[in-house]
């Protein structure tokens, strides 16, 4: 999700090859990672330790933000002129398996936030 999120915000293109290469590496780091703080917070009782639930779901929030933070700062910056990107062909050429009506309903819940 973050690279998804990641995908729509970035306003400058980036190669096919760099794309990818963002993409492995955020793949990565969320199965690695935040998918593991994630399975461990929701094993956790949320009513019998409300402190170990609160404290994996903060671990979980930061381990997330450091992705994002990363994926910024590996994209670089532009180097010509930045142009708003066509997102809903950013998302086709990304997601080509996610339906069309799921990229339109995603960038339209997003839209309002970006």
């Amino acid at each position: 999700m973050i690279f998804l999120l990641f995908a729509c915000w970035l306003p400058h293109p980036l190669s096919p090859h760099r794309w990818a290469r963002l993409r492995t590496r955020s793949h990565h780091w969320h199965i690695t990672v935040t998918r593991r703080i994630r399975t461990l917070r929701r094993r956790i009782p949320k009513t019998d330790w409300p402190q170990g639930y609160k404290g994996t779901l903060a671990l979980e929030l930061a381990s997330e933000r450091l992705e994002a933070a990363w994926l910024a700062h590996a994209a670089g910056k532009p180097c010509g002129p930045v142009r708003l990107a066509n997102r809903e062909l950013r998302m086709a050429r990304l997601f080509p398996d996610l339906p069309p009506a799921e990229r339109r309903s995603f960038l339209a819940a997003i839209r309002p936030l970006l």
